[in-house]
């Protein structure tokens, strides 16, 4: 495994880190603009739970198993997520983003770049690490597999009036914008219910008989 490369997005640059625990388990400790952030791999999801070649899966799935990285880290406050067999047999079974979320995604992240009202936020590559890094992070939260994807729903959030472009790099959320993230988030946490519990393959009949179905019938998303 290179040292300086995404395990999940081969071709993305990463920092990484080989650490072990106090159980002496050694793990992979990742940080990756392209999958949004940081996350960790323990060797046993590798070897003994056969871990599936995170490189080999197919565009799609790592896309949603980016999106499943980010939503923890969100919602959780825990940067470092582990990824298991489980969590890319969700990524692998949850279906793909509607190009409405992918958007809405887009948008909360410019929201949550500025630091003030009108800051302005880099979404395509100028050619520097920098923007580069920035642009990663981009197609990490809208659920993107290529630039273009990012360029489509930029030019649909000018469309709808919701962010501003101040050159062919920069662009800002306008009152608008911030007014639609305000009532997504709402929409969302109205009905979005968070579970916290062991990636385990013998919790997985729980979760799938149990906690899945019962929070759905109380008018809920898990």
């Amino acid at each position: 495994m290179n040292s300086d490369t995404c395990l999940i997005w081969q071709d993305s640059p990463a920092t990484k880190k080989m650490c072990e625990n106090t159980e002496s388990e050694v793990f992979w400790k990742v940080t990756s603009p392209r999958a949004g952030g940081p996350y960790c791999v323990y060797d046993r999801a590798i070897d003994r739970l056969q871990l599936p070649r995170l490189q080999d899966l197919d565009d799609g799935v790592k896309a949603r198993l980016t999106t499943l990285l980010v939503d923890w880290r969100n919602q959780s406050g825990d940067d470092w997520v582990e990824v298991t067999p489980q969590l890319i047999e969700r990524a692998r079974r949850s279906p793909p983003l509607s190009v409405d979320e992918r958007a809405n995604r887009l948008l909360r992240f410019i929201g949550k770049q500025s630091n003030r009202i009108g800051e302005t936020v880099t979404l395509t590559q100028r050619g520097d690490v920098g923007s580069s890094q920035v642009l990663a992070c981009v197609m990490a939260w809208s659920e993107s597999t290529e630039p273009n994807e990012v360029t489509f729903l930029r030019d649909y959030l000018v469309q709808q009036g919701w962010i501003r472009e101040h050159n062919a790099y920069q662009y800002s959320a306008t009152v608008d914008g911030y007014r639609r993230i305000a009532d997504v988030k709402t929409k969302s946490d109205s009905t979005q219910a968070f579970v916290a519990m062991w990636f385990d393959g013998v919790k997985d009949g729980v979760y799938e008989e149990g906690v899945e179905p019962a929070i759905g019938a109380a008018g809920y998303k898990p």
